[in-house]
C-alpha cells in the first residue's frame, strides 16, 4: 500500500529510486508506476518525465483530482538536475504552497506522492538542500554482481547475434 498522509505543515513527498548511473533507475522507476497503477483503480498517475519544472501547475491540475479522493502519483525522471538548484527551490516551494491551499480548503485530503529517480549522489544534495519542503523515502538500486553482467552479456550477445 501507497500513502502519502494529510497531516497539517506537511512536507512533499518522494520516493527516490536511486543508484549508479545506468542500473536501469529509470526502467525501474516507470515499472514501479505501471505496478501502483495496476494496483489501485482510484490511483492516478501524472508522467512529468524530466521537466521538474511543470511540478506546481501539475498539483494545480490535480488539484479536483485529489479533491475527489483520489490518490495521485507524479513521475519524475532526474528531479535534480546539475545547476537548477535555484530554480528546483522555486519549484518545490511553489508546488508546497498550492498544496497548502488545497489543505486548507479540504484538511482531508491525500497529498501526492512524488515518485523520482536519480543517481545517490543527487539524492543526498536534494535532501540536504530540500530537507525543509520535502521528505524522501529510498529504494537504492542494488550493485550488479559479476553473474549478473554475464548473464546479461549471455543474453546480449543470443538477442543480437553478435560475438565479442
Amino acid at each position: 500500500k501507497v500513502s502519502s498522509g494529510s497531516d497539517a505543515g506537511r512536507k512533499l513527498n518522494l520516493f527516490w529510486i536511486s543508484g549508479r548511473s545506468g542500473t536501469g533507475k529509470s526502467i525501474a522507476l516507470l515499472h514501479v508506476l505501471a505496478m501502483l497503477h495496476a494496483q489501485e483503480n482510484n490511483r492516478i498517475v501524472i508522467w512529468l518525465g524530466s521537466n521538474v519544472s511543470a511540478l506546481a501547475s501539475c498539483f494545480q491540475w490535480a488539484r479536483p483530482l485529489l479533491q475527489d479522493g483520489r490518490q495521485v502519483l507524479i513521475g519524475v525522471d532526474d528531479p535534480f538536475p546539475a545547476g537548477r538548484e535555484f530554480d528546483l527551490a522555486n519549484m518545490l516551494s511553489s508546488a508546497r504552497q498550492e498544496l497548502s491551499g488545497l489543505q486548507g480548503s479540504q484538511p482531508d485530503f491525500c497529498y501526492p506522492l512524488i515518485v523520482c529517480c536519480g543517481p545517490t549522489e543527487q539524492r543526498l544534495g536534494f535532501r540536504r538542500q530540500f530537507a525543509d519542503l520535502a521528505a524522501i523515502t529510498t529504494a537504492e538500486l542494488p550493485r550488479e554482481s559479476s553473474a549478473d553482467r554475464a548473464a546479461l552479456w549471455d543474453w546480449y550477445q543470443r538477442r543480437t547475434g553478435e560475438q565479442h
